[in-house]
């Protein structure tokens, strides 16, 4: 009985099978790892991006009711304000400074890259060369008699240009008049969210506001969202009277000494990714405002996303006393 011949792979075939297939999951895994980076990258661009659209649509509807007062939109005329001889008796507690939340004359003041000097914002709470914003209206909800909270504070007025702030149920005698909650905020940036994390501090913008804490009218300090490391404003003037917008200027520009009107706030908002990205270097220059900015050193490993928008005011703000 003829025994038939064994056959196999010989040894160069094998190293020839073995290196193909090698070289099959070699670029197996690195187009697993493109795929991977790139999926990382994307979520990275869509997470600032998302931030930074938030953080617009926050501010953006606050900024455009600056200066609504209700019925009318002269803050000087409204009684019990702090520019008025007998401010309300409003009892805000932790407010940024004497009588800050009801100062109504100002409805929008801006400090250009310096700590704005509230009682609220600590000054190791302010990231240095950041912008802050303030603004004060009526809210753009009318409240009843019926609805009206103990300790809140409010704004009653009339179309003939009457105007009351008053605290709680203690509704002033205005025939016809409307309420409206009163809002005082103050934007700035913090140079950390809640606290370092891996070593990492995340900047965060965040607002200081008038709000309800049980029955006392308080200002309180609330995340508007994490990574946002620089706030820049610029507002636009109407220096010469004709209604539109002749130029846009930094808070501390002295065109504003000039008490003109102002029609437009421009805002910029630079995000940075949560955490760094090994291999990456941002070594670009990001200009806008009155900035120069380019990342160095550890700081240049976070991807970076630059946004503008520019916000046309429903009524026209004039900053009482200039800067």
């Amino acid at each position: 009985m003829n025994k038939q011949p064994q056959t196999g792979f010989s040894l160069i075939e094998l190293m020839v099978s073995m290196t193909i297939g090698i070289v099959l999951i070699g670029g197996a895994i690195y187009v697993y790892d493109e795929a991977r980076s790139t999926l990382n990258l994307n979520d990275t661009l869509a997470r600032m991006q998302e931030n930074a659209r938030w953080a617009l649509d926050i501010m953006e509807p606050d900024i455009r009711l600056s200066g609504y007062w209700g019925r009318h939109t002269s803050g000087t005329t409204i009684g019990g304000s702090a520019t008025d001889t007998a401010p309300i008796a409003a009892g805000v507690s932790g407010d940024c400074g004497n009588n800050w939340a009801i100062d109504i004359a100002t409805s929008l003041r801006a400090s250009n890259n310096a700590d704005p000097g509230l009682a609220c914002i600590a000054s190791a709470d302010h990231r240095a060369n950041t912008d802050t914003l303030e603004l004060r209206h009526a809210s753009g909800r009318i409240v009843d008699t019926a609805d009206l909270e103990v300790g809140r504070v409010y704004i009653r007025t009339h179309e003939a240009g009457l105007g009351s702030l008053f605290t709680g149920t203690n509704e002033p005698p205005i025939f016809d008049g409307q309420n409206n909650e009163l809002t005082a905020h103050v934007y700035y940036v913090r140079p950390y969210s809640i606290a370092a994390d891996e070593g990492i501090l995340r900047p965060s913008l965040r607002r200081q506001g008038l709000t309800l804490a049980g029955t006392t009218a308080t200002v309180v300090d609330q995340e508007v969202i994490s990574g946002i490391e620089d706030l820049q404003i610029q507002f636009g003037v109407d220096a010469n009277g004709d209604g539109s917008v002749n130029r846009y200027v930094n808070p501390d520009n002295v065109v504003l000494n000039t008490n003109p009107r102002i029609l437009a706030a421009r805002i910029w908002i630079r995000v940075r990714a949560d955490t760094p990205e090994l291999g990456f270097t941002d070594n670009r220059t990001y200009t806008y405002a009155d900035q120069n900015f380019t990342p160095a050193g550890d700081d240049a490993s976070f991807r970076r996303l630059l946004v503008s928008r520019t916000i046309f005011l429903r009524n026209e703000a004039i900053i009482e006393g200039g800067i």
